[in-house]
């Protein structure tokens, strides 16, 4: 009887050690969730909000040889364009997956080759900078399906079904 989206309950998952099942699971979230929220900055973010989110952008690319800051500006990253979306209710659901974004990123970045999510992440602002908001969601979608598929080489996860459509 839990509220598995309460930050206190999510919080316990992660520290405890969240397993692949939770992971993919907040990764399907994910899936809902962030290309709506990335397409949503494209369309209204203001100027001020999109030139945050490069900031962090910036960060990721300065610290792309320290893990532990490169998560940091990732998370900030994400959290921009959460932030910016322009939609109260929809923020606060996105906001409330944060921490099992930082336990996804946490097993991610054990994936050789990890930095190469900079790249993903970089097509994502330039996409939401341009306004371009069918870019910006399919490039959301694309760093979600890569952390899936690094949650699953990470943890041994069998391939979940094929995720519908969004």
């Amino acid at each position: 009887e839990w509220n598995h989206l309460d930050p206190d309950v999510l919080n316990w998952q992660c520290e405890s050690g969240a397993d692949q099942t939770f992971l993919l699971n907040m990764n399907e979230i994910r899936l809902i969730l962030e290309p709506v929220v990335a397409a949503q900055m494209a369309s209204r973010g203001d100027d001020a909000a999109i030139e945050r989110m490069n900031k962090c952008r910036s960060q990721m690319e300065e610290y792309v040889h320290d893990r532990e800051l490169f998560i940091q500006a990732d998370l900030a990253f994400h959290k921009e364009i959460i932030m910016g979306c322009g939609n109260d209710i929809l923020t606060r659901m996105a906001l409330a997956i944060s921490t099992a974004l930082r336990a996804s990123q946490d097993v991610s970045i054990q994936v050789p080759g990890w930095a190469q999510s900079l790249q993903l992440h970089s097509a994502l602002a330039d996409a939401i900078t341009r306004r371009d908001p069918d870019a910006a969601r399919a490039a959301m979608t694309v760093i979600i399906h890569g952390a899936a598929a690094d949650i699953q080489v990470v943890l041994g996860a069998r391939a979940p079904a094929a995720s519908p459509a969004i």
